[in-house]
């Protein structure tokens, strides 16, 4: 299968913007580790972009999801139940698995703003 010019183009800027989100997300959620109100907050503002997909998509009216719609939200649903796993090994001082969900929760919410980023930039004007 070939891959178009185009396509390559939008799979390196996205791979490129995941990579600047890694770095400032991972930074953030470092600098946060030890407030359990960033987890919370994390938690409220990632079913806030879930449901935001949800209206934005059309999904409760049409009953479709888009191939960006079903990847991008399962992204998100990790990554938040990686921050809840998170938030659990911080009270009961679970190193590693706080390391984990740490990783797992900052790559998940950097494919997904990426993908939601992309998504709205380039396919801008040409969606109803």
């Amino acid at each position: 299968m070939k891959v178009g010019k185009h396509d390559k183009m939008l799979l390196f800027e996205q791979e490129f913007l995941t990579l600047i989100l890694i770095v400032l997300l991972g930074l953030l959620s470092y600098s946060m580790r030890a407030k359990p109100e960033y987890y919370i907050g994390t938690l409220g503002l990632g079913f806030a972009v879930y449901f935001w997909m949800i209206h934005e998509e059309k999904v409760h009216t049409s009953g479709k999801k888009h191939d960006y719609f079903a990847h991008t939200s399962s992204y998100i649903m990790i990554a938040q139940t990686a921050i809840a796993i998170q938030l659990l090994s911080y009270f009961f001082s679970w190193a590693y698995a706080f390391l984990i969900s740490s990783v797992i929760s900052v790559l998940m919410y950097s494919v997904a703003l990426s993908r939601i980023i992309l998504f709205k930039v380039v396919f801008k004007g040409q969606r109803q």
